[in-house]
């Protein structure tokens, strides 16, 4: 009881971070020898996954434990590594010995596997862009006919409606449930946010008074997060739970800014703009947007933290940003302390120790 009443009263000081709380170190991940690199997701276990130059491509890398490591190409000279899973398992895009680029899934045992046909693509381009631990996957095929989003559910492919244009586009995020989000061109030839859930179809998801938008990822829970015009011709990141409704999530302090990746506690990291028109990366909670480049210890000196593409449950954060040098490279911020979630703190494992060193987070969004 003494816990749970301490836990509860902790929870009160969640709402607000204090402007000089440390909350993330900084670990530049590197390059594969050439000059630049991004990371696109990680797990929870650390593991992160991206793209980066070598001395004369750019491939897809899995970074764990330090080492960055060359997952290789599908005959081509390309690849990209999308997202990974709880499991290891690595998807993304890669060029062939055609030169023409196709769905890959990446693991420890078997390497890079073309899933072009397995997902049922089977003429031009192919993406995917996310897999769950269950195996779920989406992305597009280029084909049959114009961009077509696709579902592979574990077992088979599904086409995914879209909103009555003639190109579909892409299915961009997936959960376990089946519920699949990301962006179609409807009637209009505009392109709006969709969600699509079997049995009840494809959903326009609509914009933020503006002409069109798009969702970039759905949580565990349903939560999508996206980007979409404003009335005033202004993209804004927006969090929508379950086909609710958008909410706009601003910036900080300029025009624009989109919102990329969600984890299952509802936390959101993208990029966005100041009043100075610099792209930087943001964490969003409680209803307001961070600058993470005010919220890293002393190994964040010299960063600009650009942009914040992916997010773990256990509170990683990956991106790219400029380092020290003024290099494009990918980077990993690590929760302090270290390896305790930021995220699982709050269930008050650890909080009276944040709370004496003022390193705190505020409650979740939604």
């Amino acid at each position: 009881m003494k816990r749970w009443l301490q836990a509860t009263t902790l929870l009160s000081f969640l709402a607000v971070i204090p402007a000089h709380a440390v909350l993330y170190s900084v670990t530049d991940l590197g390059t594969l020898g050439g000059a630049t690199s991004s990371a696109f997701a990680v797990n929870n276990s650390g593991q992160v996954v991206g793209v980066a130059d070598t001395a004369t491509q750019s491939d897809a890398f899995l970074w764990q434990s330090g080492t960055m490591t060359d997952l290789g190409t599908l005959g081509g000279n390309a690849s990209n590594a999308q997202n990974i899973n709880n499991l290891g398992q690595v998807v993304g895009f890669s060029t062939n010995a055609s030169s023409v680029s196709d769905a890959f899934l990446w693991t420890s045992s078997g390497g890079m596997t073309d899933i072009d046909s397995t997902f049922g693509f089977n003429a031009g381009t192919s993406v995917v862009y996310t897999i769950t631990d269950a195996g779920r996957m989406v992305g597009f095929a280029n084909g049959g006919p114009g961009q077509q989003p696709r579902y592979f559910d574990g077992t088979s492919y599904i086409t995914i409606p879209n909103l009555g244009g003639v190109n579909g586009h892409g299915a961009r995020g997936v959960n376990d449930s089946g519920q699949v989000a990301g962006y179609s061109l409807n009637g209009s030839g505009l392109r709006n946010a969709f969600l699509w859930t079997s049995g009840t179809g494809t959903v326009d998801l609509g914009t933020l008074g503006g002409a069109t938008s798009q969702a970039n990822f759905i949580n565990a829970s349903g939560l999508i997060v996206g980007n979409a015009l404003t009335g005033t011709g202004q993209s804004h990141a927006f969090y929508d739970n379950n086909g609710a409704s958008m909410v706009d999530m601003g910036t900080l302090g300029g025009a624009n800014s989109q919102a990329l990746k969600d984890n299952s506690a509802g936390y959101i990291v993208g990029n966005a703009q100041d009043a100075g028109g610099n792209g930087l990366a943001f964490l969003y909670t409680g209803g307001v947007m961070y600058n993470l480049n005010a919220l890293t210890d002393s190994s964040g000196i010299g960063w600009t933290l650009q942009n914040a593409q992916g997010i773990s449950d256990t509170g990683y954060i990956v991106g790219v940003g400029l380092d020290p040098l003024g290099q494009t490279h990918a980077f990993l911020l690590t929760p302090i302390p270290e390896p305790s979630s930021i995220f699982t703190l709050i269930g008050g494992l650890t909080l009276l120790g944040l709370v004496a060193r003022r390193k705190i987070l505020p409650k979740r969004c939604a």
